[in-house]
């Protein structure tokens, strides 16, 4: 009887990790840019690097602005 209830714990959990279609995620893809990025060999580096820098900064300036905001309404 203890199998039994053991086996019905168990196959709710078995079927909810079965339905996660979630994939592996790629290994080589993020690495590979990594090293050209390292050692300046991406096709239209200068550009990438500008256009990098500016999503930072957006990201950044984002950041400032909603701390300001919550410094405002304190």
């Amino acid at each position: 009887m203890k199998k039994v209830q053991t086996l019905l714990l168990t196959l709710p959990l078995i079927f909810a990790l079965g339905a996660s279609n979630k994939g592996p995620e790629p290994v080589l893809s993020n690495n590979k840019d990594s090293i050209k990025d390292a050692t300046d060999s991406r096709p239209h580096e200068k550009t990438r690097d500008a256009i990098e820098d500016a999503g930072d900064s957006a990201k950044q300036a984002g950041k400032d602005l909603k701390d300001a905001v919550k410094g405002e309404s304190k």
